[in-house]
């Protein structure tokens, strides 16, 4: 009988060995039957290392960011086929979306002044996969405050999606460094300094604290995390990457994802003594201390993402930012 049952049960592991690998031959076959990769996702053009970025100054930084520019419009741009040669593809150069068309490309590092004297500096970090474009309406706002706005391009961002597959967390470290002293140099070493970072540009580990010198106040724009306070990158591969060998995640993987700025209905899962709204890891909501940010303003839903763009939130934000000497998270 015993021996049955052990016979049984190996003809068992042998029938869902060859089941699995069936299906993960079937699923590497049927990833290779997609339409082949186009230039922009497998050209890398040059970019500057960190060591390489911290001997330079801003003009030099804008001079290797000119070098990559023309190098993806040498070999991406130049390089189209025909049946990429349309108007909605951005790297055809005569789309009506293509950047280098429009009044200002804004895909690239840039510097907003202030009418007069600046009475501060701004850093602005961009988010991953992103570029200062998404930061120019708080340049902007910034600058009629009498601020002068550095908005850097954090490097392999901008031009095309296969830079991102040769770029270190160190080189986007010292490009922060590099725009802080820049912030410096056309503000001075006195008027307060504020980095804003949104989404990835807001890491910690990205905002190198060997970059801010003196009286500096951080405002961070989080991405969402987890119900337990770990965020996207810190998560399990399975709910990182649910579509993975085409079994989509278990939704409720012990990991409750929620909007760090509670956009989704729950809060940023920071202690409550910061005041605010937690979730559990359910995604419950929990009432915070005061149900109020630390500038003493009732949370609103979204409001620290989507009205980031509304004078009304800014003004909140910056007031806030200027309150706090320190680093400032906003939710």
């Amino acid at each position: 009988m015993r021996a049955r049952f052990v016979r049984i049960l190996r003809r068992g592991a042998v029938l869902l060995a060859v089941s699995v690998l069936t299906l993960l031959a079937l699923r590497a076959y049927d990833s290779q039957r997609g339409p082949p990769l186009a230039p922009w996702h497998t050209y890398v053009p040059p970019e500057l290392r960190a060591e390489d970025i911290d001997g330079l100054d801003w003009a030099g930084y804008l001079q290797a960011e000119d070098a990559a520019f023309e190098a993806v419009r040498a070999h991406v741009t130049s390089a189209l086929d025909a049946t990429e040669r349309v108007p909605f593809n951005l790297y055809f150069d005569a789309s009506p979306i293509h950047p280098p068309r429009l009044s200002r490309d804004w895909n690239r590092s840039y510097v907003l002044e202030p009418d007069g004297a600046p009475v501060g500096a701004v850093v602005l970090l961009h988010g991953l996969t992103d570029s200062p474009y998404s930061m120019r309406h708080i340049a902007r706002r910034y600058a009629e405050r009498g601020w002068v706005a550095v908005a850097i391009r954090l490097p392999a961002h901008g031009t095309v999606p296969g830079a991102l597959t040769d770029v270190e967390r160190e080189d986007w470290q010292a490009a922060t460094r590099l725009a802080v002293r820049e912030a410096r140099r056309r503000a001075g070493p006195s008027p307060p300094l504020h980095l804003v970072g949104y989404s990835n540009g807001g890491h910690s580990d990205r905002i190198d604290p060997r970059a801010v010198h003196g009286d500096a106040v951080c405002l961070r724009v989080p991405e969402p995390v987890a119900a337990d306070g770990r965020h996207l990158w810190q998560l399990p591969g399975a709910v990182r990457h649910p579509g993975r060998a085409g079994v989509p995640a278990a939704r409720d993987a012990g990991v409750g994802l929620v909007d760090a700025a509670g956009g989704a209905g729950c809060g940023h899962g920071r202690p409550a003594r910061r005041g605010g709204r937690r979730c559990d890891r359910r995604g419950g909501r929990q009432r915070g201390t005061r149900g109020r940010d630390r500038g003493g303003h009732r949370r609103r839903r979204g409001g620290a993402v989507r009205g980031v763009q509304s004078n009304q939130a800014f003004q909140r934000a910056f007031t806030q930012c200027m309150r706090n000497r320190g680093h400032t998270v906003l939710g």
